[in-house]
């Protein structure tokens, strides 16, 4: 153990001088903006960001574009994180070049998600260890996304030179697994993209700052000065944009993102049913942070045009707020929830493992990879194993109604039935994902302890309740292979 205190202090001690450069010229525009230094960088992000949207839609050269990306990335990684968000970030880039180079990394397109995970992973300790127990919109947020981007190039260049095969053996492949090959070689790159290109893919400013990681092809795709854009482009980005300004409203109120409010004097002094239901509202508050910057990201793809896919705008959302909060299921609620990392996860990780495998076992390693990639704080993974029982108690429900044939029988025969049963669902399923991201909102270990014992730990109590009958009715409604076959 001493060992590891003295690696812990020697990792603490290590400083960026150019950190200290930034803070002193934030603190500057302090004296006449008096916002949380978190806020100003978001805000320059973005000011960044939507200029660059627009420029790329200006006919030039694609030389003057990539190069222009590449700068402009740089610098915003610069003031993201200094020296060490440059070294750490073109660490990854120049890594995943050699390791793509020598065909290793397509052969074996997870060495390179595992390469930058491992990168990503040692810079976030020395993150938590030099700011532990604080929330904050670091430069691993950026790098976080260029795992994703490096993973998501290796396995396109893997589908385009070692395709899967549909099937291999004599049963057809299912409608699903079409689809998905079909979507595999529509992104399949035939090499490894020329340097500059690959230099300005990767940190693309748009895409680099908060996501949604997008696949080269749909990205080089947007260079193109005669490309057709179908849907309401210009006024869905405006929609975007003013719902993420209405979402940044919520920085401004005190407190309204704290779990602090858990006092032990507001513990005894008030019943367990009104905790939970401040819990819950601070909840709803949580996320519109996580709104404003994705729907401000989403309106900057809109404009830029990397959000399209030759099809629909969809793999350029970053999130759809309506639709997250009247989510009935715990499916469609992670499908919703930061949707260019759960296109991620579900394409380049889940689908990624064998098929043989038992799927509730994929989905936790799923799980798994994605607390991992958000870092050591004990509060990502309780919040990220929180989730994976609630998807658990999902399947199970999506089960007993497909065992009873609920959509025939009482979603077509009997609306007042399924609106209950549609209410009661909603209610259980914001309540779950209110519930389970306080230890995401708590992250320190302590504080996950006291403020989920502070609500008596009545959420996970409520969990494994449910999980428990869902799984038992899940068996006793299940057709025996003799009535499978009659």
């Amino acid at each position: 153990m001493e060992y590891v205190h003295k690696f812990n202090e020697f990792v603490a001690s290590i400083s960026d001088p150019s950190q200290a450069l930034i803070d002193k010229q934030i603190s500057i525009v302090q004296k006449y903006v008096p916002l949380d230094v978190m806020l100003l960088k978001s805000i320059f992000y973005y000011v960044v960001m939507f200029l660059f949207s627009f420029f790329w839609n200006i006919k030039l050269p694609p030389l003057i574009k990539h190069i222009s990306s590449f700068l402009t990335g740089i610098v915003l990684l610069f003031v993201s994180g200094g020296l060490f968000a440059l070294i750490s970030a073109f660490f990854m880039i120049i890594g995943t070049y050699l390791i793509l180079l020598t065909n290793f990394g397509v052969k074996q397109p997870s060495s390179v998600l595992w390469f930058n995970l491992a990168v990503l992973l040692l810079v976030k300790y020395h993150v938590r260890l030099t700011t532990y127990g604080t929330w904050q919109f670091d430069y691993t947020a950026q790098l976080m996304i260029l795992v994703q981007t490096l993973t998501i190039l290796a396995y396109n260049l893997h589908d385009g030179q070692i395709p899967d095969k549909p099937t291999t053996d004599s049963k057809p492949p299912s409608k699903s697994m079409l689809a998905l090959l079909a979507r595999r070689q529509k992104f399949a790159l035939p090499s490894l993209p020329p340097i500059l290109n690959y230099l300005s893919y990767t940190i693309f400013p748009v895409t680099f700052m908060f996501g949604p990681a997008i696949e080269y092809t749909q990205w080089i795709e947007s260079l193109n000065p005669n490309r057709q854009y179908a849907g309401k482009r210009w006024r869905n980005a405006l929609k975007e944009f003013i719902i993420g300004v209405l979402c940044v409203s919520v920085f401004l109120v005190p407190n309204a993102l704290s779990i602090d409010f858990l006092t032990p004097e507001y513990v005894q002094s008030t019943p367990l049913w009104k905790r939970l239901l401040k819990m819950h509202i601070v909840g709803e508050a949580y996320r519109t942070k996580y709104y404003s910057c994705w729907c401000l990201t989403t309106a900057c793809m809109y404009i830029s045009g990397c959000g399209f896919d030759g099809q629909d705008w969809d793999s350029g959302i970053c999130i759809k707020p309506f639709a997250l909060e009247t989510s009935t299921k715990p499916q469609h609620f992670i499908a919703e929830w930061n949707r260019g990392t759960q296109r991620f996860l579900k394409y380049y990780v889940y689908q990624r493992t064998p098929i043989s495998l038992n799927r509730n076992f994929r989905q936790l390693l799923t799980f798994c990879l994605s607390a991992l990639w958000h870092g050591w704080y004990i509060g990502y993974s309780f919040t990220f194993f929180s989730f994976f029982i609630v998807n658990l108690i999902g399947n199970n429900v999506n089960d007993i109604k497909k065992n009873i044939h609920y959509d025939e029988r009482i979603k077509s025969n009997h609306k007042i039935i399924h609106w209950v049963v549609t209410f009661f669902e909603w209610v259980m399923t914001q309540f779950c994902f209110n519930y389970s991201s306080i230890s995401h909102m708590a992250i320190v270990g302590s504080k996950v302890i006291y403020t989920f014992s502070a609500l008596n730990w009545a959420g996970h109590k409520v969990f494994f309740v449910l999980l428990a009958i869902t799984s038992i009715i899940s068996q006793l409604t299940k057709a025996k292979p003799s009535e499978k076959t009659s």
